[in-house]
């Protein structure tokens, strides 16, 4: 081989070495490296890593969702997470307590309070066990119960189902709220009393508990009830303040104009306090809020005085308490 020749393969072997990236398992794109990734969920993590590798599971594995702590809200959590995985055909889903069924494929571990943990927020892994291979590991850790919760959802969100099972992404996610309180306040009894029932207001405990669930999924933490009009709920001596037996006006196309008598859902299968109990195992706080327009003999009076209101306000809730 001429010097001449030598030069030019030379010359093309050292181009081409710098046109194309040497092979490296780690990679970008290549599972082993943690990269932070978008995921397209509702809400999105502040952080979120992944390496690229998945873990399959096929519809026979055998899944352990272990709870630490025996609370409302991480109750829910391992009932959410074990009802989402049965209805997606995956049949061998068992809730245990800590240090129950080591032998799964997959465990799912939910716990709190964790440490370095903001409240409400999580930190969610998801990996191959080191010391039993084939067997994957998903650690959901919330700062507070809450968080746990939270971050279950999103576990669930990452997965993916199919029709030979279930595939596990191998991540790394830290959530937590930038807003304290979030959530919403739908009328549950807007002006009854003068206006005819319609939307919330006429819904039963299902609805409700629907709406409930749809919270905690959204990370919604606050359901403050609208109770503008007649009390939704019994009151004992003050039948005559709740939304019972009212009289309405209506008119449709096949009846025209005609007369109803209605009472609230809620004060007739009297639900408030399993209402809030679903609510409390959510995360999610209730408030119930009024104003002046319940109470007649105040309803059209002129108030000036701000001290005079407030005590009139307080002997009235004195008052309900008795």
């Amino acid at each position: 081989m001429s010097r001449r020749s030598f030069f030019l393969r030379l010359v093309a072997v050292v181009g081409l070495s710098i046109l194309m990236p040497l092979h490296c398992p780690c990679s970008a794109g290549e599972p082993g490296m943690w990269q932070s990734v978008q995921l397209d969920l509702v809400p999105t993590p502040k952080q979120c890593l992944a390496t690229g590798r998945e873990f399959r599971l096929g519809p026979e594995a055998r899944i352990a969702v272990v709870t630490g702590r025996d609370t409302p809200i991480l109750r829910t959590a391992s009932e959410t997470v074990v009802g989402f995985l049965r209805r997606k055909g995956l049949r061998r889903v068992e809730a245990v307590r800590e240090g129950g069924l080591t032998d799964a494929e997959l465990t799912i571990h939910l716990g709190s309070p964790a440490e370095g943990v903001a409240p409400q927020g999580y930190r969610l892994r998801t990996s191959e066990r080191s010391s039993q291979p084939q067997r994957v590991l998903a650690s959901v850790e919330g700062g507070d119960d809450a968080g746990a919760l939270y971050g279950a959802h999103t576990f669930l969100k990452t997965l993916r189902v199919t029709t030979a099972g279930l595939v596990v992404r191998e991540l790394q996610v830290n959530d937590e709220p930038s807003l304290k309180t979030r959530g919403f306040s739908p009328q549950w009894a807007w002006y009854l009393g003068n206006r005819a029932p319609y939307g919330e207001t006429t819904w039963g405990l299902d609805r409700w508990k629907l709406a409930l669930d749809f919270m905690a999924e959204y990370r919604l933490n606050m359901l403050a009830l609208c109770t503008y009009g007649k009390f939704p709920f019994p009151l004992e001596r003050h039948r005559s303040r709740c939304a019972v037996d009212l009289e309405f006006k209506l008119w449709n196309a096949a009846q025209g104009f005609h007369t109803i008598r209605w009472t609230h859902p809620a004060y007739k299968d009297d639900f408030l306090v399993e209402l809030v109990k679903y609510a409390h195992a959510r995360g999610v706080r209730v408030l119930i809020y009024s104003c002046l327009n319940l109470q007649d003999e105040i309803g059209s009076r002129q108030w000036t005085n701000e001290e005079e209101l407030t005590a009139y306000c307080d002997i009235q809730q004195q008052a309900l308490k008795r």
